[in-house]
């Protein structure tokens, strides 16, 4: 049975063994914790202490991971080694592993250095940002040779600095010397469409100047606390500059040498990363002065190997295993043979079953297999996808839902090749060019979508019409197996018959009994359909309403031309791109760009179609199917165990 049975687990133990058989635990992996708060009393084994509060955790350990990850960001950005987002986790043997937590003191005091680095590092961008914005500003009036402090007002005398539109300077000049007013405009430069001056004049011309300026959008600029002359302070400001560049190449150089312990920090990381995870199954714990109390699940093959690891450990434990009660929320452990397997995640990403569902990853997978295979058609795109899929899922050594849904893209490659063998497509319509060029007639072994729409139509609907009769078909099973045997023949096997009677109408060999058949099959459902229903009008009114839902059965299996649709469109688009190729012939260059536009058009397509036959594919599966039998609400199995970012303990 694909679904694990699951037995209840309640474990008492010393106080002091406590971290010890939580270690054994998590390396087992195969035990779920319960949180003890959520439990009843009448859950919990009587105990003749009172519980006491849950543990503090131990040594900062949030901190301490924290540290260790911002020291491992910033050597990685010096480190020479760079990896891709697909390189695999680094493979380190429990010896190399232990001996780097022996040196957790000195590692973290690494730690401690890069972050005192990094901190001087962000002091340096911070103050290289104020001298920068202090040479923007002042680089406007570096031909300015009067000192900033001469700068400002007297009894007799004001002056300051301001920017003009350098198309008002002209008008600013003539009306000075028309006006003859007792003052002096000094241009310092230019920058775009501003005109950077100093203007100096006497107190009595005050308020005709400032009018004037006012009404010229003149901008007084304050330049107020600075010493010097703006050649003077820029060339302090640089060489402000050359000596933080100094000191920050210093501080980099001592990144740099710190970069030999990335390696141990990142397996430091993890090593901290496990305690955490023991730490928060702790919590979960109910503790005593003494003793503790470990409710959670585990699957029945495991249980005896729950049973040695700890007794390696101590006699002073209790174990003991329950079968579910009917109310319990028991997780879900799915067991499924590797070809199935993958398919998993396509289930989960509609729901998870529940321990009392079927798993439907047997039943589905075949037809997901199908299905997409007949979406992508082309087994040039096949070979491709199950090619990379293999290889991404061995070398990058993927795990978990990302390794699922890999092995789906590479096993649909599978039924995406005889597919495309069937129907001739090889990369869009290159088979049958080569095909005509080496004296076949065509590539095609059994039938082309193309050139027989009609056949292709017919096709899709017979295969989406056995997909949904076999989720009836399941459906029974679940009825019979639960006990509810009549509930099998009155809501899927009347339906099942009233299909077949329908369809073998359409013959005109077994028009006459199909036709007996439909209408007993019909007579059955207005009889039966109703039976929940109180009274014998209501029974019978529900029971020949129900007639109409062969109307969204018919509409399920119209749902299957996206079939055609899709696999039409993958091979339109794909012999789009080999016309485009072909047209570029002649000179070299032009075979170069014939070959870049049908390599780059190929990928793209396979992109594209991957994603729309993955979406359609489940879609099927999600409506027309699941939707015959299967509820789901569970929720996945989640054990304590082992689980690292940066490393894969090997043993």
């Amino acid at each position: 049975m694909a679904i694990v049975r699951m037995k209840k687990l309640t474990l008492i133990g010393l106080e002091e063994e406590k971290n010890a058989i939580l270690k054994a635990i998590q390396k087992l992996g195969s035990v779920e914790i319960q949180d003890i708060s959520e439990l009843g009393q009448d859950e919990l084994p009587s105990l003749e202490t009172e519980p006491k509060s849950l543990q503090a955790k131990d040594d900062n350990i949030d901190e301490k991971l924290y540290k260790v990850k911002s020291a491992i960001d910033l050597l990685e950005n010096y480190s020479q080694v760079k990896k891709g987002m697909f390189t695999p986790k680094s493979q380190v043997s429990l010896e190399e592993f232990n001996n780097v937590l022996k040196r957790q003191a000195d590692l973290l005091s690494s730690a401690d250095d890069c972050l005192r680095l990094q901190d001087m590092l962000n002091e340096f961008s911070s103050k290289r940002a104020r001298i920068r914005a202090s040479i923007d500003q002042l680089s406007p009036w570096q031909n300015l040779t009067m000192p900033f402090e001469a700068i400002g007002q007297t009894n007799t005398s004001r002056a300051f600095l301001g920017t003009i539109q350098s198309s008002s300077i002209n008008e600013l000049q003539d009306w000075l010397e028309e006006e003859e007013v007792l003052a002096d405009l000094e241009i310092v430069s230019e920058y775009r469409d501003h005109t950077y001056c100093l203007i100096a004049y006497h107190v009595s011309s005050e308020e005709e100047i400032l009018d004037r300026l006012r009404g010229l959008e003149f901008e007084r600029i304050s330049l107020s606390g600075l010493k010097g002359t703006a050649r003077q302070l820029l060339d302090k400001y640089n060489k402000d500059l050359e000596a933080l560049e100094k000191e920050e190449g210093q501080v980099v150089a001592a990144i740099k040498e710190l970069v030999k312990v990335l390696d141990d920090l990142k397996i430091l990381y993890d090593g901290l990363l496990i305690d955490q995870q023991k730490y928060e199954a702790s919590q979960r714990i109910l503790n005593t002065g003494r003793a503790f109390v470990l409710k959670g699940w585990i699957s029945i093959k495991d249980h005896e190997k729950l049973k040695k690891a700890l007794y390696e450990i101590t006699d002073a434990v209790l174990i003991q295993f329950e079968d579910p009660d009917e109310d319990d929320k028991i997780p879900t452990l799915l067991d499924n043979p590797p070809l199935v397997e993958p398919f998993e995640v396509v289930t989960n990403l509609y729901s998870t079953p529940s321990q009392r569902d079927v798993d439907p990853n047997k039943v589905m997978a075949p037809f997901y297999f199908a299905l997409f295979g007949i979406m992508m058609g082309d087994a040039g795109y096949g070979i491709l996808m199950a090619i990379v899929g293999t290889i991404m899922i061995r070398k990058l050594k993927l795990k978990g839902t990302a390794k699922k849904l890999v092995g789906v893209i590479a096993l649909c490659g599978v039924s995406t090749f005889i597919w495309g063998v069937l129907s001739g497509g090889w990369f869009g319509d290159l088979g049958e060019r080569i095909a005509n060029a080496i004296g076949l007639e065509t590539a095609v072994i059994w039938f082309s979508p193309m050139e027989e729409p009609l056949l292709m139509l017919g096709f899709c609907f017979a295969f989406g019409l056995l997909h949904i009769l076999v989720g009836m078909g399941v459906k029974a099973y679940m009825d019979i197996r639960d006990g509810y045997i009549w509930d099998a023949v009155f809501d899927q096997g009347l339906w099942f018959l009233l299909i077949v009677g329908l369809l073998l109408l359409l013959l005109p060999t077994t028009a006459a009994v199909g036709k007996y058949i439909a209408i007993g099959a019909a007579i059955g459902l207005v009889l039966t359909q109703g039976r929940a229903k109180k009274g014998i009008f209501s029974k019978f009114f529900s029971g020949l309403l129900s007639l109409y839902n062969i109307t969204g059965i018919f509409s399920d299996v119209l749902s299957y031309s996206r079939l055609f649709a899709l696999g039409l469109s993958s091979a339109i688009i794909g012999m789009v791109f080999n016309i485009l190729a072909s047209m570029l012939t002649g000179a070299w260059y032009s075979i170069v760009f014939a070959v870049a536009i049908f390599v780059v058009g190929h990928v793209f397509n396979i992109l594209i179609n991957l994603l729309g036959a993955f979406v359609h594919t489940s879609r099927l599966q999600y409506i027309e199917f699941f939707g015959k039998f299967f509820e789901g609400g569970g929720h996945t199995f989640t054990p304590l165990t082992i689980k690292t970012k940066y490393i894969d303990l090997t043993n």
